[in-house]
This record gives C-alpha cells, structure tokens and sequence, in this order.
C-alpha cells in the first residue's frame, strides 16, 4: 500500500470488538515503508527456507530386511497398487506376519509417484502406535518425520489449570516461543510422546498444542482412530483446509465400528432431563416444554407398538427442531 500510493509510512491498527458489550479495542502502530519492505523480505527468506527444507526433505527409501516374511510382500503389493490407483482396501492376515510394516512401506513407496502429503497411521490402543512407531524407526534410512498424537488429559502439564494464557504459564506467550520450539522437533527424526515432552519443556511450550501444530510439518501421523473420524476430527479438518492428499491406514479397523457408535451417537436421558428443566431459569420454559412435548409424543408413539427399542429410518425432525431451537436459547441466554 506503501508503494502503491506513495507514502512515507502507515497506520495499522488491529481491532478487538466485544461482541456482548458491542465495544472495540483498538491497537495501532506506525510503520515506516523501508520497515514494512525489511519486514516483508525476512518472511519471504522465512519461507523460502522452510520450502527449500521441505524440497530436500524427499529422498527414496528401501525395505528395511533382508527379505519379506510369508505372506508380508502379497499385502505389501496390495496396499501399493490401492495406493496407485486410488482405491480402498480391506485386509485381513495373521498375526506376525508383520502388517504394520507390509502396510506402511509400501505407502511410502507410492508417496512420491501420488504425490501424497500425508498418511496417517489410526488405531485404537496405544499399543498399536507404538507397533507403528517402531516401523517407522526401521524405516529411518529416509528421513522421516513422524509425530504421535496423544490425548490431551495425557500430554497435559498442568492439569489443574484452565487451558489458556490467564491461567497455564505454558499457553501464556506460547505463539511466541512456538518458532524456536517448532524448528528444535523438527531436527529430530520422530517425535513420539516422550520427545515432543522433551522439546515442549525445553521451549516452554504446551506439548498438546505443539504435536498439533507439529502435525502441519510431518510425513506420518500416528495416533487414535478419533483424530480422523470423529465429528470434530483435527486430521480431517486440516486434510480438507489444506487440501492435502493423504493415505489412511486403520489399524485392527473391526475396532472401528464399535468406536464409531461412540463418536456418532449422543444420550439423553429423560429423567435427567425433567430434573433439568425443573430447576431451568423462566427463560426457557417455553422451549424446555417444546422439548418435552415432542420426546412424549414420541414415546407414546412407541408405546403404541409395543416395542422397547425402535429405530427410525430417518431422524426425528420434530424432536430435532425442538432440541436445536433449546440449545440455540441456552447458548445466548449463557452469552449474555
């Protein structure tokens, strides 16, 4: 805008805006148009550094044994073609014939030619990750970057504070120290629990968030079946943001379909409910009881035909309405 319209320096100002007291907070700062050029430059050599890095970061790789286990190259050839082509894959074979490393050396094989950003390594017990993670270690003749997602009640430093800046002194000025901590992991080949821990103390920095943000920088991700699938999946959100191409490996994926009740389904109790709307502010009477009315009529319903379960073909929308309008009431009513 400086050059464009000729001028010395510039104004910028970052604007808060309250939205419950509809009030704005305005900060304002006077750049010179030689500091804004400085500046503009240092984060063009920022990320033709970072890109030069990512370029030289691709390098071939090899099978890490001397020969495949029985069985292991028939798997191996099966998840490289899926992978060429497109296409799923469901297989099922013994235990020891060494799945984790039939399935994820030939995704790396396929990485360059389809072009892959990513793959992600899913499973549902913490056994299964670190299957994963010692495949990966043999398969470090290529200079992998590897980060292990864990949950975040496990990562936690401090998990008597509340997560932000007033209260962890690790969430306070954390974007600040991020750069250092970042480039410090990313010098290591894998990043399991232990070694983010490791860098996140060193730099100060909340371990939790920085495997999340470490995820944007890696080759493989390992960690539990819910950071892709579930209804607030992190993996998938960046995947669609970022639109990078990836390959997912589910591992013991039986496991899944019980888990995917889980992360789909949602309880309520109706007991728990009345005792709720007893005590409910006036406020929401009204809605409240258009709740209740609708769950009544539809357990009547089933009543009626003598049923004590029931699965409908569709969701229902009467019920739904009423549940979205309370909780739409409930979220304002706690806004203000």
């Amino acid at each position: 805008m400086c050059r464009k319209l000729g001028l010395d320096a510039i104004e910028i100002a970052l604007v808060y805006f309250d939205v419950v007291g509809q009030t704005e907070s305005v900060l304002v700062e006077t750049h010179t148009a030689s500091a804004l050029a400085v500046h503009f430059e240092d984060q063009c050599e920022r990320f033709i550094a970072w890109a030069r890095q990512e370029l030289e970061h691709r390098a071939a790789i090899a099978f890490p044994h001397a020969d495949f286990r029985p069985g292991q190259c028939a798997l191996a050839e099966a998840v490289y073609r899926s992978a060429v082509s497109g296409r799923c894959l469901a297989t099922q074979a013994p235990t020891g014939i060494g799945k984790t490393l039939g399935t994820l050396f030939p995704l790396l094989k396929a990485w360059p030619g389809q072009r892959l950003d990513k793959i992600f390594f899913l499973t549902a017990k913490s056994a299964g990750r670190q299957l994963a993670l010692d495949a990966l270690t043999a398969l470090a003749a290529r200079p992998l970057r590897v980060v292990e997602l864990v949950a975040r009640d496990k990562a936690c430093e401090y998990p008597d504070r509340a997560c932000h800046g007033e209260s962890c002194p690790l969430a306070r000025g954390f974007y600040d120290r991020l750069p250092a901590a970042r480039a410090a992991a990313l010098g290591r080949p894998q990043l399991d629990r232990a070694s983010i821990a490791e860098v996140a103390r060193t730099h100060e920095v909340c371990p939790y968030y920085l495997s999340q943000e470490l995820s944007r920088w890696s080759d493989v991700i390992v960690g539990d079946y819910n950071y892709y699938f579930d209804s607030s999946a992190m993996l998938f959100a960046l995947a669609e943001a970022n639109r990078w191409r990836v390959a997912v490996l589910v591992d013991e994926a039986h496991n899944l379909v019980e888990r995917a009740r889980g992360m789909y389904s949602a309880t309520l109790d109706q007991a728990g409910f009345n005792a709720m709307r007893r005590g409910a502010p006036a406020s929401l009477g009204k809605t409240l009881g258009r709740v209740a009315r609708s769950w009544n009529e539809m357990a009547r319903n089933q009543h009626e035909t003598g049923a004590e379960y029931m699965a409908y073909a569709e969701p229902p929308a009467r019920f739904l309405t009423a549940l979205g309008q309370a909780v739409s009431q409930m979220t304002e009513m706690l806004g203000e």
